[in-house]
This record gives structure tokens, C-alpha cells and sequence, in this order.
């Protein structure tokens, strides 16, 4: 079976460049032959062990027209939107000229309707298509947000209320007579959504499909890790990981650590991203000597360290986050605790797993007795946490991703 896998945002940072990286290489190691397609390669030029199509490779001067774009907040919505057409328009292309069975599109949002789209002149392509939980929950914006980040209550407002409308029935229903689409969600929340969108349009073809994971990786030891980052030997140590984003709420987490005696480190770039900025949250809750920020991508070579170094990992979220928090995949690889906010499927697997602690979501002092109540558990209470670690990844192997995978393929291709 032929499969190719398309990411148009790869070389943005955030949960893109790690699964366009990890998932053509789990189907490979099922079976598939997989390609990659990406816009224009890897953030930091990270290799991947599947074949690797770029629509932009060779083309410096475009390249460097929309590396510079990017940077804008406002022109980047369009360089996305550009970026997923030619992405995909390109998939469609390689998929009439090399007969892929199957495009697997991930992250389908916010332009889910793109491959409905340039897809309709065509016949019997199958397009696998992965979601989160971008455009099925309303969002719940307060007036702080409105002065703070005036550009994320516009980009929500717009794909909720765009993408949500009605007018795109129309295209989908034509769409389903020619071509096969298939519907993955990451968590049963997001799955009643979809269901649900737009009336049921499209409720036969979506199932949840949980993210995989790969084996468990050795950590540096913790003293080593600390002398590498530059952190503080004898410091109990928090970690914030990953790009900001409007579901984060790291404006509690850095609230609550300025209330209580525990040192903060945070990896990952805020570049592209619309959450808040942890270097301004570190200035605002003066946390001058108790944290420290490293403000870019973090490759697959350094993270190691940054779990090694950390004792617990902060998972803080809004109560409205209803996606799926790639971070607790990562922590419970590493073998690192979490102390998480509590809110919908989130909250629930940390307590099924026993993964870590639970505060409650948006509430700086919850989270900071969570913190304390941390600092003060035996070695054995901490251990236990580790194992719940462990039975999540067998749960959520990268084996049974693919598994799960390969059979709404087949699926597809029956439908034909």
C-alpha cells in the first residue's frame, strides 16, 4: 500500500514538525510504503527516515519571501492558507501520477474544506484526514483577552464562525460523490464534535484515533542534564514545554510559580505562535533568577535533556481546551510526572493513568498547591506515577497508531 503522508506546516514550530518527523516513520516500520510531502522541508532542516518531497525545494527566493512573511501575525493566516493549497495541491498531483492508495492529510484544520475542494475535478482519491479541535468548540474569550491578545480572539472568531458555516454543505456533499474522505479526531470530545459539524455532514466517517508513541527514552541524569541547560543543581524544577499556543494557559502557571519556591524552565519558540510570550510572563510575575526561558525550536537531540533536568512537567491549560495535549504523550515517554490542569479529556487521563497531580484549570492557586502538595510526596508516590507512564505507552504505542491507521485504508480503498 501507498501512502502519502502530507503536512503543509512542518516548518512552523510546535506538535508539526515532531509528527511529520515520527508518523510516516511509524507506518513505515508497519508496512507502508510512505512518503512525505511538506511545503518546504523541517523546521531546522531535520532529516526523517521516509522519503521526502518538498513543493518548495530549490526555490530560495520564494523561500526566503515567505520565511519573512511568516513572522507577521496577521500575513501569516494567509501564507497558511497559501502554504495548505499548494501543499495539497501538489499531493493531488502526485497522487494521479504515482497512484497513491491514500493521502493522509495531518491536521486538516482550519482549511478543512481545501481538499474537498481542489479534490472535486478528480475521482477515487482517498484522503485520511487528522483533526484536533480547532473549529468545533465555541470559544470562551474573556476581556482580558480581547486587551491582551487582541489577535487570538480574531483567529478563533474566525474559525469558529467561518469554517462552521453552512455554506460549505454544499461543496462537501458534492465532494462525497467523487472522492473519499475519512475523518480522525484525537480524542473522543473532539470525535461527538465532528459528528456533529454542520448538522452530521460528515458523522459515518470520523473515529477517534489517539496519538501513538514511540518506546521509552533514557534521560540524561539529572545532574548532567542541569550542567548542559545551565540550571540550578539543587532546585526543584518545573517544566513548560512546547510553543505557546490560545489553548496554553501559561499565564496561571506563571502566576502560581511565583507563588511558591519552585524554579521554572520553559523550551519552545513563541515565534509563531498566538499564546502569551513566556519571556514577558517571566518579567511580569518577576521571576528573576526562578526561571529560565529558552525562546527557540527545540530539537529531538536537546529535548532529552530538558526532561532529564526537570522533576515534574506543567501541563496548564484553558477549561475550554478540548483538543489533545501532545505534551502528555511526550512526558509519559520520558517517564516525566505531570502536574495538570483538569479540564475535559486532559484531566481524565491523568487520573486513569495516574500520571501526575490535577489542579483545577484557569486557577493560579490550585495549581500552586498542587505544586506544593508535589514537593512533599515520597520517592514511592512519585514512582508510581512513572508506571502509570509506562501502561500509557503500551496503551498508546506507536505500533497500534499505525494499526489503527492501515485499517481505515483499507477502509477507504473498499469504498472506491
Amino acid at each position: 500500500m501507498k501512502v502519502l503522508y502530507v503536512c503543509p506546516f512542518a516548518h512552523y514550530s510546535g506538535h508539526h514538525p515532531h509528527v511529520s518527523k515520527v508518523e510516516p516513520e511509524y507506518l513505515q516500520k508497519a508496512g507502508i510504503d510512505v512518503t512525505l510531502l511538506t511545503f518546504s522541508g523541517i523546521i531546522n532542516n531535520a532529516e526523517v527516515n521516509v522519503k521526502h518531497v518538498q513543493v518548495l525545494k530549490g526555490h530560495d527566493k520564494l523561500q526566503g519571501i515567505f520565511k519573512k512573511i511568516r513572522l507577521k501575525t496577521l500575513p501569516r493566516w494567509v501564507i497558511m492558507f497559501t502554504e495548505t493549497i499548494f501543499t495539497l495541491r501538489k499531493a493531488i498531483q502526485m497522487q494521479r501520477k504515482d497512484n497513491y492508495d491514500v493521502l493522509h492529510w495531518r491536521d486538516g484544520e482550519p482549511f478543512i474544506f481545501l481538499s474537498h475542494l481542489l479534490s472535486l475535478p478528480y475521482r477515487n482519491i482517498n484522503w485520511f484526514v487528522s483533526l484536533t479541535a480547532a473549529i468545533v468548540f465555541k470559544p470562551k474569550l474573556t476581556k482580558l483577552d480581547i486587551i491582551r491578545r487582541p489577535f487570538v480572539v480574531l483567529y478563533t472568531a474566525f474559525l469558529y464562525f467561518m469554517v462552521n458555516n453552512s455554506i460549505w454543505k454544499l461543496l462537501y456533499k458534492l465532494s462525497a460523490k467523487r472522492n473519499n474522505h475519512f475523518y480522525a479526531p484525537q480524542n473522543s470530545l473532539a470525535e461527538k464534535a465532528y459528528k456533529g459539524y454542520l448538522n452530521g455532514i460528515f458523522k459515518d466517517k470520523v473515529e477517534c484515533i489517539e496519538l501513538g508513541i514511540g518506546d521509552h527514552i533514557q534521560v540524561p541524569d539529572k545532574e548532567l542534564s542541569r550542567k548542559r541547560l545551565g540550571l540550578p543543581l539543587n532546585k526543584f524544577i518545573l517544566l513548560s514545554f512546547g510553543a505557546p499556543n490560545a489553548g496554553k494557559d501559561m499565564d496561571t502557571m506563571f502566576k502560581a510559580i511565583s507563588q511558591s519556591d519552585a524554579y521554572l524552565v520553559h523550551g519552545g519558540t513563541h515565534t509563531f505562535s498566538l499564546g502569551s510570550s513566556p519571556i514577558e510572563l517571566a518579567q511580569r510575575y518577576n521571576l528573576n533568577g526562578r526561571a529560565k526561558i529558552f525562546n527557540y525550536f527545540i530539537s529531538e537531540e536537546e529535548k532529552p535533556y530538558f526532561f532529564g533536568a526537570t522533576d515534574a512537567i506543567v501541563l496548564s491549560y484553558n477549561k475550554s481546551f478540548a483538543s489533545t495535549s501532545s505534551m502528555m504523550w511526550e512526558a509519559a515517554r520520558y517517564k516525566l510526572p505531570v502536574i495538570s490542569s483538569n479540564a475535559n479529556s486532559l484531566g481524565k487521563d491523568v487520573a486513569r493513568y495516574n500520571l501526575g497531580l490535577l489542579f483545577e484549570a484557569q486557577d493560579s492557586i490550585s495549581l500552586r498547591d498542587a505544586v506544593k502538595k508535589y514537593q512533599r510526596l515520597t520517592p514511592n508516590e512519585i514512582e508510581s506515577f512513572k508506571i502509570g507512564c509506562e501502561k500509557f505507552v503500551r496503551d498508546y504505542s506507536d505500533t497500534k497508531w499505525a494499526e489503527k491507521c492501515i485499517k481505515v485504508y483499507k477502509r477507504l480503498l473498499n469504498e472506491q
